[in-house]
């Protein structure tokens, strides 16, 4: 199966912005840039044991995955399982009935109106489905950076750069990594209205086992778990909690976001499910 994933920060996902007056959209953690099946990614060779080295994840501009994407609300939440279930002794997290709407993600040199507020970038990638705004990275030897956020065309009015990369993750991935980070964006704009927040993320690699897909099961899976607590204007708090599965040469294989405010890390309803498929 050949298959490239990604895993990208996104705005008008998840964690409310506070915008202008009391005006608010939405905003999601952790979504980033890595991934490719080993036939994929150009000298991946997984050796599946549980630790994801940089060399076994690709951030290459050009690379492309298809998720399938299923999107809930308070009212009408998605019933998940984040903790899976043992299994013989093993947690196995299970992803073979998937269902959703096709959604194609590709990396992308920077370029147009926004580029040169990011000029140590690397790539961009789509991290809201619904505006298209996309998510400037950098993967380094050791850090996978975001340095904020825009949308594709200037009439859109969306550009929030943080005030340093925030590392999203670390290299190599292992299983009780812990680590955290505060940016600042000022003056930013989100769809025309004023932005300004203080985002901390707090990432935890808090489970190894197996993740099960319709095509593949694939044993020593890392879930990662990212915090993202923001501090608007005004003083409003915000929260989400998000779950990442990664598998070395694969990168982020699915992903369980909750709603908005969550403090429950079993939630049993998300906001939003991801599943690769094939394209």
């Amino acid at each position: 199966m050949r298959v490239t994933c990604l895993y990208a920060l996104r705005l008008g996902f998840g964690l409310g912005l506070g915008l202008c007056a009391c005006v608010s959209s939405a905003y999601v953690p952790p979504d980033g840039g890595a991934g490719g099946g080993a036939d994929a990614a150009a000298g991946c060779f997984p050796n599946n044991d549980g630790v994801i080295a940089r060399n076994e994840l690709a951030f290459t501009p050009g690379l492309q995955v298809t998720y399938l994407v299923q999107s809930g609300t308070a009212s009408q939440p998605i019933a998940v399982k984040p903790g899976g279930e043992m299994v013989q002794g093993v947690t196995v997290w299970s992803f073979d009935h998937p269902t959703g709407n096709p959604a194609t993600l590709t990396l992308a040199a920077p370029a147009g109106w926004y580029a040169p507020n990011f000029p140590e970038a690397g790539y961009v990638v789509t991290t809201d489905l619904p505006t298209g705004t996309l998510g400037a990275f950098r993967a380094a030897d050791d850090v996978l950076y975001l340095y904020g956020f825009a949308s594709p065309t200037e009439d859109a009015k969306t550009l929030a750069i943080y005030d340093h990369p925030i590392a999203l993750l670390r290299f190599p991935m292992a299983l009780s990594q812990t680590y955290m980070d505060t940016g600042i964006i000022a003056n930013g704009m989100f769809g025309g209205f004023p932005l300004s927040s203080t985002d901390t993320y707090r990432v935890q690699i808090d489970g190894k086992g197996q993740l099960v897909l319709a095509q593949a099961r694939l044993d020593n899976t890392l879930r990662v778990r990212t915090d993202l607590t923001q501090q608007l204007g005004g003083g409003t708090m915000r929260r989400r909690i998000q779950y990442g599965f990664y598998h070395e040469c694969f990168g982020e294989v699915a992903r369980i976001t909750s709603l908005l405010d969550e403090a429950n890390p079993d939630f049993t309803g998300a906001a939003e499910v991801r599943v690769l498929t094939a394209p």
